[in-house]
């Protein structure tokens, strides 16, 4: 009786935002990964992955998860894209084998930032701010360029852009990837971003500028109803001027970055 009491909640319908689920189960947004995704088309056998996943009833699933920018579904095998309107059927056709068992449908959109694999696609990663290898919080990437502020601007672009096409093909919210060694992560830990403008470290706002820019885009192009949930590192154990359970719990609490805003 008591392990029952202890898991009950999780069987009692959820809400995020307007979006409703019929039990508090979730699939988070882990890649199912690589299938032969043919320049960056979802294969029949994801689209029947996401069905039987929906079929074994959790609430909720998370769809991961779509690179924006040097789509890693360029290079053959590697992933889906959510980078132009003509991925849009395809992604349909997930959300409906998802909705046919009564459960609700997010995607995850991120930015692979300093962790693009150069090696594999020929680009260039990019971040917050260019480091020199032996001050990369992860020595084994390629180092990174740093972004520009139109650069920035349009980042921000691709993310609200990727959430329209999304909400067409049938998903009731996105999830921003803001954690890993990815793009926005960048921005928001000052393990990585060195920078002195208005996305720099010089206060805990302006690390979480970008993010804030790309939610409130979503939610102006999207509508009030459509959900948004972010990606966060709880912590960079080991990294100096790493992300810190405080400072996470402040970025998810929102308050002190909503008011600056």
């Amino acid at each position: 009786m008591a392990a029952k009491a202890r898991y009950e909640k999780l069987f009692e319908p959820g809400r995020i935002g307007s979006v409703r689920t019929k039990n508090r189960l979730i699939k988070t947004g882990s890649h199912p990964g690589f299938f032969p995704y043919e320049h960056g088309y979802i294969p029949q056998a994801v689209k029947d992955y996401y069905g039987a996943m929906a079929r074994g009833g959790v609430g909720l699933i998370v769809v991961g998860a779509a690179e924006l920018d040097y789509p890693i579904g360029t290079v053959p095998g590697m992933g889906y894209r959510i980078d132009d309107d003509a991925y849009i059927a395809g992604l349909s056709d997930v959300t409906q084998a998802i909705h046919t068992h009564d459960c609700r449908a997010f995607i995850q959109v991120f930015h692979m930032g300093p962790m693009h694999p150069e090696i594999v696609s020929g680009h260039r990663p990019v971040a917050a701010s260019s480091l020199a290898q032996s001050d990369c919080p992860r020595p084994q990437f390629s180092v990174a360029r740093e972004l520009t502020i139109l650069e920035i601007e349009d980042a921000v672009r691709k993310f609200v852009a990727a959430a329209v096409r999304a909400q067409k093909a049938g998903f009731e919210g996105v999830e921003v990837n803001a954690a890993c060694n990815h793009l926005l992560n960048s921005f928001l830990s000052r393990a990585w971003n060195r920078r002195t403008d208005a996305y720099g470290c010089g206060s805990f706002v302006d690390r979480a500028r970008i993010v804030v820019e790309i939610i409130r885009g979503i939610k102006e192009s999207c509508g009030r109803d459509f959900a948004v949930i972010a990606l966060c590192n709880g912590a960079e154990p080991g990294l100096s001027e790493g992300i810190t359970l405080n400072e996470c719990r402040e970025f998810a609490d929102g308050s002190r970055v909503s008011r600056a805003f």
